[in-house]
């Protein structure tokens, strides 16, 4: 059988996936020869997501053909970067020849091992045994980053801060351009999303190639910061510019499409999900998109539909503050109904994160007069555990403060005294 090997004690494992038999035999024999791996081979992507659900806990590195065809190696690596319970997992990845679209979506997916496809076995073997030694020798620091990335993946804002602790941690976050893009996104954790615009505009600096190369991870996250800003149109100056020169990542498209529906260029967003959906049937970002869409053009079930095919939670604060930002521009525009109306349907997308969306559906029924059911809202958003998180706080603050009762009597009273006027 294919798969079956002899345990080996401290033995690095390694998923190898590859179409083609030869292949999977030519890498695995060598590897299952040697006292310093272990492999398990996948024939195709389908059955290494298996392997992965089951095993992944055991598995340290992905050694992949970036050329498959039935699923190309590029959209592999992206639904694996996808899946946080994956984030411990590095990837090796050959290939004869890798363009320079390749090669800026290979340093987004921080990929630090390559090597061409036709080698002969012995050196097959000594760039297996450096990696192996650069894994094991990884400084304690890095470790932290690591865990830090992930971290940030299951919004594990406790964990975030605990880490950041480390002086050394926070040293190689604002001087080393690779990690750059980790302090906006904990700005962005904490909603501090103008905080992480100037942590990004101050450190993203050096046009060279090189540091191009290093910082595209840290203007991704520099758009999706302005998206969440509200500042759509310099998001989608950002992300189309990344489009044109990663055009492989999928992220970038998804990332227009959510600058795009933020300017209300709804059909144009809808586009743009389906393209990647076109390359990715199962992506979360795209499936995601397509949700909020359908939700924005107030076809809920559709939109529900959507949200159902993505696999695992793929509920976010990032999620929520999308319907809080719309549900906000509403009650500006003083469309209090629609806005109650869009956040009461927005709730059936959340299990959890309902704290914010509560608070907002209570003010949009405060700006309409009817400050029994705001006050109502209000309290759901009081015992959430999200309170820190609200922006605003000096109405739950009062209604804490004062009581319910004393509360909705004072405010009715406003209100009835205002409309005597």
């Amino acid at each position: 059988m294919e798969n079956e090997q002899v345990e080996k004690k401290d033995a690095i494992r390694i998923l190898l996936v590859d179409e083609k038999r030869e292949s999977r035999s030519f890498f695995s024999g060598f590897l299952k020869a040697s006292p310093l791996f272990t492999a398990t081979t996948a024939a195709n992507t389908l059955i290494a997501f298996e392997i992965l659900e089951a095993e992944s806990h055991e598995i340290h590195f992905i050694l992949f053909d970036w050329k498959m065809k039935e699923v190309p190696g590029n959209i592999f690596a992206q639904q694996v970067r996808q899946n946080p319970s994956f984030d411990h997992i590095d990837f090796i990845v050959y290939s004869q020849i890798l363009t320079d679209d390749d090669n800026f979506l290979i340093a987004e997916l921080d990929i630090y091992h390559t090597f061409p496809k036709i080698i002969n076995g012995k050196s097959f073997m000594l760039k297996m045994e450096e990696i192996r030694n650069s894994y094991i020798s990884l400084s304690a620091v890095h470790k932290k980053l690591k865990n830090l990335e992930h971290a940030i993946h299951t919004e594990n804002l406790a964990l975030c801060n605990e880490i950041m602790q480390d002086a050394q941690v926070a040293e190689e976050i604002n001087t080393n351009p690779r990690f750059f893009y980790l302090g906006g996104e904990i700005h962005m954790l904490k909603n501090q999303y103008g905080e992480a615009i100037d942590f990004f505009q101050s450190h993203i600096k050096d046009d060279s190639k090189n540091n191009a190369m290093l910082t595209l991870k840290a203007m991704s996250s520099l758009g999706k910061a302005l998206c969440f800003a509200g500042r759509f149109e310099e998001a989608l100056m950002i992300f189309e510019r990344l489009e044109a020169k990663s055009s492989k990542n999928l992220s970038h498209k998804c990332m227009a499409g959510e600058a795009l529906l933020g300017l209300n260029k709804n059909y144009m967003a809808e586009e743009k999900f389906h393209e990647v959906i076109e390359l990715h049937p199962k992506d979360t970002d795209a499936l995601m998109g397509l949700g909020k869409v359908n939700s924005v053009a107030g076809k809920h079930e559709v939109a529900k539909s959507f949200f159902d095919k993505i696999q695992g939670d793929f509920e976010s604060k990032h999620l929520a503050s999308f319907y809080n930002n719309k549900g906000v521009s509403l009650v500006k525009q003083h469309k209090y109904d629609e806005a109650i109306s869009f956040y009461k349907n927005a709730m059936q997308y959340f299990q959890k994160y309902r704290g914010h969306i509560n608070f907002n559906l209570g003010l949009a029924y405060f700006k309409k007069g009817e400050i029994k059911d705001a006050s109502n809202y209000f309290q759901e958003a009081l015992a959430s555990d999200e309170f820190d998180l609200i922006p605003e706080k000096k109405l739950l603050l009062e209604l804490q403060a004062k009581g319910v009762a004393k509360f909705e009597e004072e405010y009715s009273s406003k209100l009835e005294k205002k409309k005597k006027e």
